[in-house]
C-alpha cells in the first residue's frame, strides 16, 4: 500500500512538472523587449507657445491642402502672400508661386506631409521644416522626402503662413529681414522693456 501511494505521488509530481505555468510578467526595463513609446515620449512638446501655434497653424494648412481644400487653406495664408500671388498673376497671367497650389494641382500635388524641426527667428517668424510626398501628374509617378521650408508669421492673434521654399530646410534671418518687410510689419510690436531704474 505504501508502495503504491509513493507511486502515485511520483506520477503526480511528474504531471504538474510538466503542465504549462503562466509566465511571469516580462520585467518593465528589459531592454531587450521591443515595447513602442508613448505618444507623450515620441516627440517631446515645444516650450515655447510661439512654436506650437505656428506649427499648428501650418498642419492645419498642410491637412487642408492635401484635401485640395483650397479656400480653407487661403484663409490661413497670410493676406501679404495672397496679395503677392495677385500682383504675379497680372503679371504672368498664372498664379506661379509656392503658395498657390490651387493653381499647381495639373502639375504637382501634395499628398503626405510631416513635421519636422521647427525655429523661431530672430524677428519674431516661426521657420518649420517639413518633410512632403508629392504626386507629379506628367510623370505619374510620386516623389518620397522632398524637402521644404515654411515662413510662418504671427498676424494679430494668429498664425498665418507666408512662404514655402522648396528644397530648403530652413530660411536664414538675413533672408527673413531683407525679403519679408510687408509681413514683419504686419507683426505686433514686441513687447515695451522695463525701466531701467524701476525696482
Amino acid at each position: 500500500m505504501v508502495r503504491t501511494l509513493t507511486r502515485l505521488s511520483v506520477i503526480l509530481a511528474a504531471a504538474a512538472l510538466a503542465a504549462p505555468a503562466h509566465a511571469a510578467p516580462p520585467p518593465k526595463n528589459d531592454p531587450d523587449l521591443d515595447v513602442a513609446p508613448r505618444a507623450d515620449e515620441a516627440e517631446p512638446p515645444d516650450t515655447d507657445p510661439d512654436l506650437s501655434a505656428a506649427k499648428s497653424a501650418l498642419a492645419k494648412y498642410l491637412t487642408a491642402v492635401t484635401a485640395k481644400k483650397f479656400d480653407e487653406a487661403k484663409k490661413l495664408t497670410h493676406p501679404a502672400t495672397l496679395a503677392l500671388i495677385a500682383d504675379v498673376k497680372k503679371r504672368l497671367k498664372r498664379e506661379e508661386h509656392a503658395m498657390a497650389p490651387w493653381a499647381a494641382v495639373k502639375e504637382v500635388v501634395l499628398t503626405k506631409w510631416k513635421l519636422e524641426s521647427a525655429r523661431k527667428s530672430a524677428l519674431g517668424p516661426v521657420v518649420v521644416s517639413v518633410t512632403e510626398d508629392r504626386f507629379h501628374v506628367e510623370e505619374k509617378g510620386t516623389s518620397e522626402g522632398d524637402k521644404a521650408a515654411y515662413l510662418v508669421v504671427k498676424r494679430g492673434d494668429a498664425w498665418l503662413v507666408a512662404d514655402k521654399k522648396n528644397d530648403l530646410d530652413d530660411i536664414e534671418d538675413d533672408a527673413i529681414k531683407m525679403g519679408y518687410k510687408p509681413w514683419l510689419e504686419a507683426q505686433p510690436p514686441p513687447p515695451a522693456a522695463p525701466a531701467g531704474g524701476a525696482r
